[in-house]
């Protein structure tokens, strides 16, 4: 008999630890990290608290893992400025651009202001990446 599968993921082909930096990452581009706390995470995943605790060693490691995701989100979603234009035009492009990425970094880093472990991994997992250690 093939095991159980959690409630929020009975429809869908994605794994629960993937389901869970979703859940995450969803509340920080919505709300940014101040007061985010793993209940809340919990209850947008639709799991029960201790099941983060399964796939995570800390609060710290799931953060850093959906800062990382949010982060993805929006590169892709804002791109990058397109500069092929006069001076003026390219200007007011990139400052467009610094702009919609200020609005959504800004509100999901500031609530780490005090949590700097959380920093710290985000920062290792953004090395990992860079290097090519990490897939995706």
């Amino acid at each position: 008999m093939a095991p159980r599968r959690a409630a929020a993921l009975r429809d869908g082909e994605v794994s629960l630890r993937d389901h869970l930096i979703a859940a995450a990452t969803r509340l920080i581009a919505d709300r940014g990290t101040a007061g985010l706390t793993v209940r809340d995470i919990a209850r947008a995943a639709d799991v029960a608290v201790g099941v983060l605790y399964n796939h995570f060693a800390d609060k710290e490691e799931l953060l850093a893992l959906a800062l990382h995701q949010h982060v993805r989100e929006v590169e892709r979603r804002i791109g990058h400025p397109d500069t092929s234009g006069t001076p003026a035009e390219d200007l007011h492009a990139f400052v467009t651009h610094a702009l919609a990425a200020h609005a959504a970094f800004l509100p999901a880093f500031a609530g780490l202001i005090g949590q700097p472990e959380v920093f710290a991994r985000f920062d290792a997992l953004v090395a990992t990446v860079l290097h090519g250690i990490m897939p995706r």
